[in-house]
């Protein structure tokens, strides 16, 4: 690989560096390369307070640690204290590059984690140059980056350290007769907590400790957070947004208030209304395409960055292919290429990524050399090569193995048969099994095979131009339990098919299987039954390609640079899982070097903010409402999966947003407390060795942040896939559909601009049809009035003509 998206070589992060110090049991043996400080309390660190029941007065183990901190406080301060002198060795010794491990008892609540703490971020030192306006700004920074959430100042929060630290800096402050004592500095600090939380004005407090202390004063006495004239202007224009009035209505509004300058709040006026639009349009749509099916606007644009659009000029521009057919490729590679311990969750809901994307139409549509040029080669750039170097690497040891076999099985054929008693005889190393990602030609045993090998390790795709073999293996009698595996891949779920011969048995334990590929309308009509039958056609997104005339263009530059962008794309994907230090080993090894085994811990969790939690819960409400009032149980079980796919694509088009830059970094980037492990936090900042940077770099690329536009653009394609499914459905069950179809296509392309004319029924009947396929005027007639009744078309002249409804 040469170029990555951003056009930088591409760079492997090293890996990561043990910690200075860590905390462990005194009466364990010291790990080596660490020098052991007993701080237990049979020395002078240890923590005089002792739990109830060993002869104290704490509860807890944590009430204990609470107690020694603040005894430790005055003493840190004391520069004669044993303490204090007990901390500057410890500096010293670190400084010099040794790395400790402080042995005490090495529970969760040990006060041992503390000292660690103050060792790494040398505040043991800081206690006599604290004054209150820094204290101030490092309280408001704090709750600013924490805004709206309580938990993370609660223990295993990602605040806690911090804001324990920050209270036990109080009593050495000196404050002034604004805020004498400490109980009215909890009295402020509780008040800005509550000002910060949930349903809480959003402003932040900004500036020195002066203006602080007034802000609370105004929270004090008006019970809200102070606003400036410009935020009253914005909450008086978004009551008017909310309300429905025009820009004209808001501009006049804010003159008639004093306004002169009026040129930003136009600019926000004109925003929020776009996004109140935007928000709407979603719920609208689901009405609209599900009643009258009609699909979405897909825009390219919203999914790749701009630099990336020039490379579609062949695809767009020469083949015809539309952007939801293209945008659903590239989302499905994605998604595919995510680990397969990878998760999106929202609410109850918890999903695996994997997709599966279905492209009909016929066979001169181009269909291989759009799989071809978005799919297949951008994978063969970046991820299918660094396979093959673990392959190849992995060939080599089973060499090194075979032959160091065979030495000494003849060293033990040598031997006679009394040296022999008691022996072991050497066995043959057994052959790894070849790691595969993609599959375009595969047997279902082959992929199961795989799958029960690799698969909570390895993504897999299965990309094939015409997907008619694969049909018809699952539609075979004597191939049922293939359909059987293959619902279960979807579904990333157990299975296990059993034969007489043990060595055919496969175990897949955790499935996961991504399929791309087109196949004929006709061909997908024959099995459309079976599949509403076992529930395989909820399972696809399905997007109808049509047949538009082509034209030929000059190859660029750019055509080439897309393959780039996407390679690096997809590997990124690739590399986000399991499979990463096995990549890494196969590109750096030694000879003599113990294989790694892959990361398991690898697991990326997507998790949808407050307001994309919101956006998603009234768009699975609605989904719901319109799949229970479908008109057949196949349209009704056809949109029941669709809330899982939104999340689905929503992780995929994320993690395209945020490689290539489409979708700036967030503040709100720590996940929600449920979401991670207890001591989650603390185990990662020893990990990093107390690094912020590092800390927050590891949360952001596996525990990402799917923001309110992402969830938008993921039920946009998720409705144009299920519409064009629907569609499909429907004209597998009554022929009279598809001519519907041609019909309507042909009225919207020929409508005249003028509103009492339209297209002449005998004149689509004529042109819109070929001789044979041709329907009869009662069928025409038919098809004007369902139209109608669907708000597609209304009659004119005299219900001889249709003009189509724009």
């Amino acid at each position: 690989m040469t170029l990555m998206a951003s056009e930088t070589k591409t760079v492997r992060r090293p890996p990561t560096p043990e910690p200075m110090i860590i905390v462990g049991c005194q009466r364990e043996k010291t790990p080596e390369g660490r020098r052991k400080l007993n701080i237990s309390r049979s020395s002078s660190m240890g923590n005089p307070f002792v739990l109830k029941e060993h002869g104290g007065d704490c509860e807890t183990a944590e009430e204990a640690t609470n107690k020694y901190i603040q005894w430790l406080w005055p003493r840190l301060r004391d520069t004669n204290s044993k303490e204090y002198a007990w901390f500057e060795s410890a500096s010293d010794l670190m400084h010099s590059g040794q790395k400790l491990i402080l042995g005490c008892c090495g529970h969760d609540h040990c006060h041992g984690l503390w000292i660690a703490h103050l060792l790494n971020t040398g505040d043991w030192r800081r206690w006599d140059t604290l004054n209150v306006h820094e204290w101030c700004d490092n309280v408001t920074r704090l709750l600013a980056k924490n805004y709206g959430k309580f938990k993370a100042f609660e223990e295993d929060g990602s605040a806690y350290t911090e804001w324990e630290v920050l209270l036990g800096q109080v009593e050495f402050l000196d404050w002034d007769d604004r805020a004498p004592g400490k109980k009215r500095l909890y009295a402020l600090l509780f008040i800005l907590l509550r000002a910060h939380g949930p349903g809480g004005a959003r402003e932040l407090i900004t500036g020195n400790a002066e203006a602080l202390l007034k802000t609370v004063a105004v929270i004090k006495e008006m019970g809200e957070f102070p606003k400036t004239e410009q935020q009253k202007q914005q909450s008086a224009m978004d009551e008017l947004i909310q309300e429905g009035s025009s820009k004209a209505e808001i501009m006049r509004t804010a003159a008639l208030n004093g306004v002169s300058n009026t040129y930003s709040l136009e600019r926000y006026a004109e925003a929020a209304q776009a996004e109140k639009e935007t928000e709407e349009d979603i719920l609208e749509a689901i009405d609209k395409l599900m009643d009258a099916g009609e699909v979405p606007d897909i825009r390219l644009e919203d999914y790749v960055p701009a630099k990336w659009i020039p490379g579609f000029r062949v695809l767009r521009d020469g083949l015809k292919f539309q952007d939801d057919v293209l945008v659903a490729v590239i989302v499905c590679c994605v998604g595919a290429m995510l680990p397969p311990t990878a998760r999106i969750q929202a609410k109850s809901m918890e999903e695996k990524i994997i997709l599966w994307m279905f492209l009909i139409g016929t066979s001169g549509v181009a269909k291989s050399v759009l799989i071809k040029l978005l799919c297949l080669t951008p994978l063969n750039f970046g991820v299918v090569p660094a396979v093959k170097v673990v392959n190849g690497k992995e060939n080599d040891d089973f060499r090194k193995q075979k032959a160091e076999y065979h030495k000494e099985k003849s060293k033990w054929d040598k031997l006679k048969p009394e040296e022999k008693d008691g022996k072991v005889p050497p066995s043959p190393p057994e052959p790894t099994r070849k790691k595969n990602v993609i599959y375009t030609s595969p047997t279902t045993q082959g992929i199961r095979a795989d799958l029960a090998e690799f698969g909570p390790i390895i993504p897999s795709l299965l990309a094939k131009d015409e997907l008619s073999s694969w049909f018809k293996e699952m539609g075979s009698t004597a191939r049922q339990t293939d359909m059987e595996f293959y619902l279960s891949a979807y579904d990333g779920s157990y299975s296990n098919e059993v034969f007489a011969d043990a060595r055919l048995s496969r175990e897949v334990t955790e499935a996961a299987l991504s399929v791309l590929g087109g196949t004929q309308p006709k061909v997908f009509l024959q099995y459309l039954e079976a599949g509403n039958a076992n529930g395989f056609n909820a399972r696809p997104l399905f997007f109808q390609v049509p047949r538009l005339a082509r034209t030929l263009l000059d190859k660029l530059n750019a055509d080439h640079d897309l393959t780039l962008y996407l390679g690096d794309l997809y590997e990124a994907a690739f590399r986000l899982g399991p499979i990463d230090p096995l990549l890494a080993y196969s590109e750096g090894f030694s000879h003599g070097e113990c294989p790694p085994v892959p990361d398991m811990d690898r697991k990326p969790k997507f998790w949808l903010s407050e307001s994309a939690t919101e956006k998603f819960v009234e768009v699975f409400n609605h989904l719901e409402e319109k799949s229970i009032s479908a008109g057949s149980d196949e349209i009704e079980a056809l949109w029941a999966k669709a809330p899982g796919q939104v999340l689905r694509v929503a992780a995929a088009i994320q993690f395209m947003r945020t490689y290539t830059g489409m979708e700036p970094q967030s503040d709100d980037w720590q996940p929600p407390d449920e979401l991670v492990p207890h001591g989650f936090w603390r185990n990662l900042r020893q990990r990093f060795n107390y690094d912020e940077t590092q800390v927050e770099d590891h949360v952001r690329k596996f525990f990402p942040r799917v923001s309110t536009e992402t969830i938008i653009l993921a039920t946009r394609l998720v409705i144009a896939g299920k519409t064009q499914g629907v569609d499909l459905v429907e004209r597998g069950k009554n022929p009279i559909q598809e001519m519907l179809r041609v019909f309507l296509a042909y009225t919207k392309k020929h409508t005249p601009k003028s509103s009492s004319k339209g297209v002449k029924l005998s004149t689509i009947r004529k042109n819109a049809w070929n001789g044979k396929a041709r329907p009869s005027a009662p069928d025409i007639k038919q098809m004007a009035q369902l139209a109608k009744s669907q708000g597609l078309v209304v009659l004119v002249e005299g219900g001889t003509a249709v003009r189509s409804v724009r």
